[in-house]
């Protein structure tokens, strides 16, 4: 051997090894509570998202039968006291016929062709 390899040996053998200034343990588990944050917050997106798919049709589908279906009618005529609330009402008007039955709302049957 040389002497230059010799004293690189030497100070090698006596330079204290520095400790680690970072505990792996601690830092693994730092990433694993980020990583279950983030799918935490992914899940709670994603049920928001499901929820709003859900909810904004079936509020439009409310509103639809609350203001009609786009079309300017005339008024339904009123049933008699003396016929019963599961009797339909029919009338003709505008190529279309308009069912009225009780509590159920009003329905549009249109004739194609």
């Amino acid at each position: 051997m040389t002497t230059i390899e010799d004293l690189l040996r030497a100070t090698l053998a006596d330079t204290p090894v520095p400790a680690p200034t970072t505990d792996p343990v601690a830092a693994l588990d730092g990433r694993i509570r980020r990583a279950r944050r983030r799918v935490a917050m992914g899940a709670g997106v994603a049920a928001a998202v499901v929820a709003a798919a859900v909810v904004v049709p079936v509020s439009l589908l409310n509103a639809h039968r609350t203001q009609g279906l786009g079309v300017t009618h005339s008024p339904t005529p009123t049933t008699s006291p003396s016929t019963s609330a599961a009797t339909p009402v029919v009338l003709m008007a505008h190529g279309a016929v308009w069912v009225s039955h009780g509590a159920a709302g009003t329905f549009v049957l249109d004739q194609h062709g």
